[in-house]
């Protein structure tokens, strides 16, 4: 097994951070919460597995997302004992009965809520918020002491949004991800796990995602570079034609 920071390219760890959405979104549709997903907590198989790990401030929830069991992150069917499984593995947890104040997670990581220990405010988009840290991570490819925020008072309150600075090579569609997933405010960021990872996924395809609203310019440059061998094509034999006519004329 790996650790998630030693993957080497991109598009990997991003590929990768999809499936932890997947793994997340499936705890969230049987009423678990994670409450303290961190790079650490990631191990990723010599075949691109991933597990996540270490549920011991997990906390079940009475109304898991849809009401649904059975079902997994990407829609695809999983059997009951399944979901059972996953809540009889944080049973004994406190479901809704975690004192008022008490801050259960990791720096960096927790949703600004989360911070300030308010416990019953707590639902997917505080897992939301941690999974938006890692992709931070990810993108920064260091650990998140290292990495500068415009407002890291997370018990601070003050409203203004967590905006992760990030290197100028780092793709501003990305980084538009990043910051909407790690809204100060809960209602800004992806509602469930399930739209992050589609979020991420159109970058992957070369679409456009929905927290990154396009300039021409730059819608221009995202259809030029996923095309960029046919127009090379196309530009290397426009060229030689023209390399073609003015040597007839001569």
């Amino acid at each position: 097994d790996q650790h998630l920071g030693s993957v080497p390219s991109l598009a990997d760890r991003l590929r990768i951070f999809q499936k932890i959405c997947e793994a997340v979104a499936f705890a969230h549709a049987h009423g678990v919460l994670h409450r303290d997903l961190k790079p650490e907590n990631i191990m990723v198989g010599p075949f691109g597995e991933v597990l996540v790990m270490d549920w011991g401030v997990a906390k079940v929830r009475e109304d898991p997302v849809g009401g649904v069991e059975g079902k997994s992150g990407d829609g695809s069917d999983h059997s009951c004992a399944s979901g059972q499984a996953l809540t009889s593995a944080v049973a004994g947890l406190p479901s809704n009965g975690t004192a008022h104040g008490a801050i259960l997670g990791t720096p960096g990581y927790m949703a600004p809520e989360q911070a300030r220990g308010e416990i019953a405010r707590l639902d997917e988009r505080s897992d939301v918020f941690a999974l938006g840290a890692i992709l931070r991570f990810l993108l920064a490819g260091r650990s998140p002491e290292n990495v500068t925020t415009v407002s890291e008072r997370d018990a601070g309150g003050s409203g203004e949004a967590l905006t992760p600075r990030l290197d100028n090579g780092t793709p501003r569609a990305l980084a538009a991800i990043c910051r909407k997933a790690m809204s100060h405010d809960p209602a800004g960021r992806y509602a469930t796990a399930e739209e992050l990872a589609a979020d991420v996924a159109r970058y992957l395809d070369g679409l456009p995602v929905g927290a990154y609203p396009e300039s021409l310019f730059a819608k221009l440059w995202r259809v030029a570079s996923k095309h960029r061998l046919w127009i090379i094509l196309i530009l290397a034999y426009l060229l030689m034609r023209v390399v073609l006519l003015f040597w007839v004329k001569r």
